[in-house]
């Protein structure tokens, strides 16, 4: 059998939110990617958009399709741990730290749940 070589371009379903708000009960085809884009606001950092993506199964609405989920490559080892150590922190930081808070203090970041505090007590530098 002959293999034939096809040259194209493929194109994704690429909709704005409000354009997929008006489609919740379109079902896309297993394997079918629907690409959202939702543009940027002021609470985005550098006013960059966000880009969110479905994948059909065949049967599925899109409104009820989860979004794809991916750790980023980009974030850091340090923020993807479950508890931070002040050593983790980078040395500017440390520094800003203690000038914010005071110098003389000892530092630890804890975690009850979700919620981080930090605590910080006085110590005796000349010890």
């Amino acid at each position: 059998m002959a293999e034939k070589t096809l040259r194209a371009r493929l194109k994704l379903l690429y909709k704005s939110w409000s354009e997929w708000q008006q489609n919740l009960d379109f079902v896309p085809l297993q394997g079918e990617a629907c690409v959202v884009y939702a543009p940027a606001n002021s609470l985005v950092s550098l006013n960059e958009p966000a880009i969110l993506i479905k994948i059909g199964d065949g049967v599925t609405t899109f409104e009820n399709l989860p979004w794809l989920q991916a750790i980023a490559s980009d974030v850091h080892n340090w923020a993807k741990k479950e508890a931070l150590e002040f050593n983790d922190l980078s040395e500017d930081f440390k520094a800003a730290l203690a000038s914010y808070v005071g110098a003389g203090n000892e530092y630890r970041i804890n975690k009850v749940g979700e919620v981080y505090t930090l605590q910080s007590r006085e110590y005796d530098a000349s010890a």
